[in-house]
């Protein structure tokens, strides 16, 4: 290895010219540096993958501008942040509901404010998802309330009190 400019470190965005991959840096393979690990791949078919070793001549600092649109990219395809320390998106946590419930509940639900309450039965919260927090029997939602004591707005667009 005697081309400086291909020292990466550890959480470097690099690109490859030739294929348009991009990718995060993770280390070196070998003494010689002619190899390298990777922990986000992104590749010119629009795919994303993960932890591959790639050969250190075919690669280039990403700039800075690639490097955000690469690293937006990766947090919309996994539904997180991306960590600099371990160098992956995790998923976001979900902030704690206002209402409780517990499996089975009978609950109203609406995925945004213009739609329609509906029944359904409470499953789990959804922690990869902080859009659509209540996972229900057939499927997940923004809104959900308790059934009891809001039966009045079974079918209607109204906000509870």
């Amino acid at each position: 290895m005697r081309d400086w400019t291909k020292f990466f470190k550890r959480g470097d965005v690099v690109r490859n010219p030739h294929n348009e991959m991009i990718a995060v840096f993770d280390g070196w393979v070998n003494d010689d540096y002619t190899e390298f690990n990777t922990t986000i791949n992104y590749y010119d078919d629009h795919t994303f993958g993960e932890e591959e070793v790639c050969t250190t001549d075919c690669f280039v600092k990403a700039t800075d501008k690639q490097r955000v649109e690469f690293i937006e990219a990766a947090e919309k395809h996994y539904g997180g942040k991306y960590n600099p320390e371990t160098l992956q998106v995790e998923p976001v946590k979900v902030a704690e509901p206002k209402c409780s419930f517990k499996p089975f509940d009978k609950v109203l639900v609406r995925y945004n404010e213009d739609s329609v309450w509906r029944c359904e039965f409470f499953s789990n919260y959804n922690t990869f998802n902080k859009r659509y927090p209540y996972v229900c029997l057939s499927g997940v939602y923004k809104y959900c309330i308790h059934y009891d004591g809001n039966q009045h707005l079974l079918g209607t667009d109204k906000s509870p009190k």
